[in-house]
């Protein structure tokens, strides 16, 4: 449980003049960074909630904590769809959206703060304060929401004791052995816990400075590193990674890269180590945890969970103890703990499918046709769980592979998979309905599935 013994706990733990941000070649030291919460939280609305959908990273990281120094809770959602914020809004009536984006993308019904009219308002004073805030540990600072890959989306509530703590407890086991002054690229959201942990929270008490931007495209990715001094980090997931691969550009070194949100090949973390002259790094989590455990997964099979955390497992069960945690959390998980202390990860509970008696997992069995050469992307589920229906049962698969037959993908997945798990049918795509972290939604898998079958018959 968080330490009831402290009250109060400072925002930013950093010196004055080393940096936390950059944007477009402008630094920012901590001691400006203070200045400017300090300013900022004067000028937001007396609301409770803060429905934060900023996309410039700078902007969310000074929003957010400008919110919570001014007492208020942070709404993290998991999309910026329309539908999303009017169901926040119903759930919470006494909050407002801060954006930095074009109001017309946003309902007009909301009330609706601009952070770049808020910024242009900033007057720092010389008698500006330079010290941190100090949040009450017990504050609700955020509300996160799951992605709602399994299902509908779920919140998540973090007090700033939780968030803080948590901090510290990511950058002993993630920064290890790390330079000084590491400056970070993200180009994953903010919102998300994953680059909510990495891009947001880090800085704010690691020797990290952040990029502002989130790159997509793989060339807008290398420039961006290219303008970014040394040591450089990459925050990014498999799919995005692949995709810089798959570009043929030349990227600069970097130190070390991030990646989560999905399972990564071992051949993969082995090619982005020597495209990017970096060490990969794996991180394991969920939205309630937050960051738990790291693999090499170049090197390693099994996981090495964070120190200060626990994992017991009971009745295929697991359970995860934290110091920052209220009560232990239930993984959604199937996890063997090794005898040296490591973990494996079987997929999640469930992806564990029964088919003719013989048990399987979706996620090594997607595992098995992404190492396929040719496929780009692909997505292997059992539409008969959403159906209600066992008649004829057999798993699906939506694949991204130009130039592929259905016939080679099932001769490759023969060499190592049970016939009865085998995906059919399969079906081609464009593209795969992923989210802005990579992930896909359950909903989505199945609406592009039914109407690309409609299309074909």
């Amino acid at each position: 449980m968080p330490d009831s013994r402290l009250t109060s706990s400072a925002l930013i733990r950093r010196e004055p003049d080393s940096l936390i941000a950059s944007d477009e070649g402008v630094t920012v030291s901590v001691r400006e960074y203070c200045q400017q919460i300090h300013a900022l939280r004067d000028l937001l609305p007396a609301h409770r909630y803060a429905i934060n959908i900023c996309k410039e990273r700078f902007n969310f990281q000074r929003s957010m904590a400008a919110v919570i120094s001014a007492g208020q809770c942070n709404l993290l959602p998991p999309n910026r769809q329309q539908a999303t914020l009017r169901t926040l809004v119903e759930q919470f009536p006494d909050s407002y959206v801060v954006h930095d984006s074009d109001q017309k993308d946003l309902p007009e019904q909301l009330r609706l703060f601009d952070f770049r009219q808020l910024s242009a308002q900033l007057s720092i004073s010389s008698g500006q304060a330079t010290d941190s805030p100090m949040i009450d540990d017990e504050q609700l600072a955020a509300i996160s929401f799951t992605s709602g890959s399994t299902g509908q989306s779920k919140p998540n509530k973090k007090t700033w004791a939780m968030l803080h703590q948590g901090n510290a407890i990511n950058i002993e086991n993630m920064l290890t052995l790390a330079p000084p002054g590491l400056h970070m690229l993200a180009t994953v959201p903010p919102q998300h816990m994953y680059g909510l942990e990495l891009s947001v929270m880090l800085p704010l008490s690691a020797d990290v400075c952040i990029h502002s931007g989130q790159p997509l495209y793989p060339y807008d990715v290398q420039q961006a590193l290219i303008r970014m001094p040394t040591p450089r980090c990459l925050v990014s997931t498999p799919q995005h990674l692949k995709a810089l691969l798959g570009s043929g550009l030349d990227f600069p070194d970097v130190e070390r890269v991030f990646s989560a949100t999905a399972p990564m090949a071992k051949n993969l973390a082995s090619e982005v180590e020597q495209c990017f002259g970096a060490k990969v790094i794996e991180i394991y989590g969920c939205s309630e945890v937050g960051s738990l455990a790291r693999r090499y997964t170049a090197q390693d099979e099994n996981w090495t969970l964070f120190s200060a955390m626990t994992i017991k497992c009971a009745d295929g069960l697991a359970r995860v103890k934290a110091p920052h945690l209220d009560e232990d959390f239930e993984l959604q998980d199937s996890i063997a703990v090794q005898t040296d202390g490591t973990f494996s990860l079987n997929g999640r509970l469930s992806d564990l499918i029964n088919i003719a008696g013989k048990r399987g997992s979706l996620s090594q069995i997607n595992q098995l046709l992404l190492a396929i050469p040719e496929v780009d992307d692909a997505i292997v589920f059992d539409p008969d769980t959403q159906t209600g229906t066992n008649n004829d049962h057999r798993l699906a698969a939506l694949v991204v592979a130009k130039g592929a037959s259905k016939n080679s993908l099932l001769e490759a997945l023969r060499e190592n998979l049970d016939p009865v798990f085998l995906p059919r049918p399969i079906v081609f795509t464009d593209s795969l309905p992923r989210n802005e972290t990579g992930k896909l939604q359950r909903q989505a898998v199945l609406a592009l599935f039914d109407s690309l079958r409609r299309s074909n018959s």
